[in-house]
């Protein structure tokens, strides 16, 4: 069962970084890109800056993610991969897929096209999924987040620029700040090594990396015991292709334990509990999705309803994380503010808590409807806390 509990909003405060000399920020450039004055603020800041297109805003909290896939091995056995660069709101929350016609459906043709061969090169060396399908974790990244980045919106380039400058730019600065990012030698520097027996403290990690990152904490993420994945944020003074990352402290809680970190070496070949492409097709947890402390539940439709029975949504992984949802109407989405299901919807993607089995969307758990419905009566649920309940598998 989800349910839906009205909350009042909340008013998260805005961090402001400082820059530091010991992490050099990579270079980049776009000759492309209108000029950005040299005063610009960094983002977050306690002032509001009009320029959309030298202030990244609201996704003003930059995050550049890695991955450490041991089984199947992804990547070399020295490697941490690429997840993706993530523009999140400055309270920790995020906006994703922001404007669908900025969207790609083939990357690879884009960089060849615009003579990038070097850069695509690059992309496929560290850029890697689990599950097989590369250029499809590329185009997730860059429809669920780049599309959400204001400095690279078409009105930020030169009239006469060449098509897709903006794609360009993404994977540029992606993979620029990636490089300056050599996690797995930072920990190697403090004797932090894959290993089969050895054991690490979460100390013992976040003091390699904290070093190496002017001193703030990264976040650790595990699955179980094992180290999976690390978040580097930052703060940005300019524009994506042209600006100044500045490393802030992590806003993320780290989801592993403070004794015991597992750091397994890569165990290469193909492993048949893997998923090929969760989140589509068949299977999943069916179940109903009711409002806490509310009566009544969400229809087929999306639509809270206080008098008949409740709908059967579906609940599956989705591809690259987080769930989707579906009904006997269609896919389920955030559409203009309100969650919806219907044919004509694209699978939005929502996050679970396990734990509370609140039902997430954009990292808020908050949701919110003008009134209780009267009997009969369909309301659009806007934002509504959700739980999930299952019924059958």
């Amino acid at each position: 069962m989800v349910s839906i509990r009205i909350l009042p909003s909340i008013i998260a405060s805005t961090l402001l970084a400082t820059a530091s000399l010991a992490f050099v920020s990579p270079y980049l450039g776009s000759n492309e890109h209108i000029q950005c004055p040299i005063d610009t603020p960094l983002s977050c800041g306690k002032s509001p800056f009009k320029d959309s297109c030298c202030y990244e805003s609201p996704g003003g909290v930059l995050l550049l993610t890695q991955f450490w896939d041991y089984r199947p091995g992804i990547g070399a056995n020295d490697t941490f991969t690429l997840h993706g660069l993530w523009p999140d709101n400055c309270d920790g929350s995020f906006e994703q897929f922001c404007d669908r016609a900025m969207e790609i459906t083939n990357a690879t043709e884009i960089l060849l096209s615009r003579g990038y061969g070097e850069l695509l090169e690059r992309v496929k060396k560290v850029w890697l999924s689990n599950n097989g399908f590369d250029e499809r974790l590329w185009l997730h990244e860059f429809n669920k987040h780049g599309t959400c980045m204001s400095t690279i919106k078409s009105n930020c380039y030169k009239k006469d620029v060449e098509p897709y400058q903006y794609i360009i730019d993404f994977f540029q600065t992606t993979l620029d700040l990636y490089d300056q990012l050599p996690t797995f030698e930072w920990l190697q520097d403090a004797g932090i090594l894959p290993s089969t027996e050895t054991t690490y403290t979460l100390q013992e990690i976040q003091s390699a990396l904290s070093k190496q990152f002017n001193g703030f904490n990264v976040r650790l993420g595990c699955k179980g015991n094992a180290l999976n994945e690390i978040w580097y944020f930052f703060n940005l003074k300019g524009s994506i292709p042209a600006g100044k990352f500045i490393p802030i402290q992590s806003l993320a809680a780290d989801s592993c334990p403070l004794t015991g970190i597992r750091f397994p070496p890569k165990v290469y070949g193909s492993d048949p509990s893997h998923p090929g492409n969760p989140g589509s097709g068949r299977g999943g947890k069916r179940g109903v999705i009711k409002l806490s402390g509310q009566p009544g539940c969400l229809i087929s439709s999306g639509e809270w309803y206080t008098s008949g029975s409740c709908a059967n949504f579906i609940m599956r992984e989705a591809e690259f994380g987080g769930i989707t949802l579906s009904s006997s109407k269609g896919n389920c989405d955030v559409v203009k503010g309100q969650f919806s299901c219907t044919k004509r919807n694209s699978l939005g993607q929502f996050l679970l808590d396990k734990e509370t089995n609140d039902i997430l969307y954009g990292g808020k758990n908050e949701w919110s409807a003008d009134n209780q419905p009267r009997r009969y009566q369909k309301k659009a649920a806007a934002s509504l806390k959700n739980k999930y309940e299952d019924q059958s598998l």
